[in-house]
Parts: C-alpha cells; structure tokens; sequence
C-alpha cells in the first residue's frame, strides 16, 4: 500500500507532470497536442505521461496511429481518498492528535529509543 502512495506522491511531485493533469482536466488531448502545449520534448512527455499512467491518474486510447490521454476517474477518486485520509485528524475537533511520549519525559529518548537526550532535542 505504501509503495502505492509513494507512486501517487511521485506523480504529483512535478510541476510538468501536474501542469499535464492540468490540460487533461477538462478534456482529453492527443500526445501530439500535449506536445504543442508544453514546452518539452516529445521524450519528456512520454516519461512523465508513464509516470502519470503507473500512479493511475492518467489512461491512454489507442486510435489507429493517434494515443489520446485522460485522466483515470478511478486513480484520481484514489487520491482524492488518500488525502481525505490524511487530513481526517486535521478537519475531525472532536479527536486530539497523540502526542509523543517523549513531550511527558524527554529522557525517554534514551530509554526507549536507545539515543542520547541530545540527539532528540535537535531539529531534524
């Protein structure tokens, strides 16, 4: 399941992959118009267009020599779930977030992770 999130954030984590999803929004384009519209080369696309196809946010149709792009309803209804999930805590009052133990009693950091006090008390 991680390995899936990881793609999705991978396929997010660009400003081309997402200026694509982008075009795609309100219609689907063929790799040529794609082309047309951004400004990278045609091997450019083809990779963040494979990227965007391994997360699921994007499908290809194969019309004789022509492939049109658009977006993957069901990818894109997984991700919108994914975030959902994350920000569950963030949106819910009612629930409190867990602190860490080591709010309570800094020195746990020894006892319980094994590391100096030190180290806990640098940022990271």
């Amino acid at each position: 399941m991680e390995e899936k999130f990881a793609e999705l954030f991978k396929a997010l984590g660009d400003v081309h992959r997402l200026n694509i999803l982008m075009l795609l929004k309100d219609q689907e384009m063929c790799g040529c118009e794609l082309f047309n519209k951004i400004d990278l080369s045609q091997p450019a696309i083809s990779h963040h267009l494979k990227i965007l196809k391994q997360a699921n946010l994007v499908k290809s149709i194969k019309e004789g020599k022509l492939v049109f792009y658009r977006l993957d309803e069901s990818g894109v209804n997984i991700s919108k779930q994914i975030l959902a999930d994350l920000s569950s805590n963030l949106n819910n009052n009612n629930q409190q977030i867990k602190l860490s133990l080591l709010r309570e009693n800094p020195n746990l950091c020894e006892i319980i992770l094994g590391m100096e006090a030190s180290v806990c008390e640098e940022e990271i």
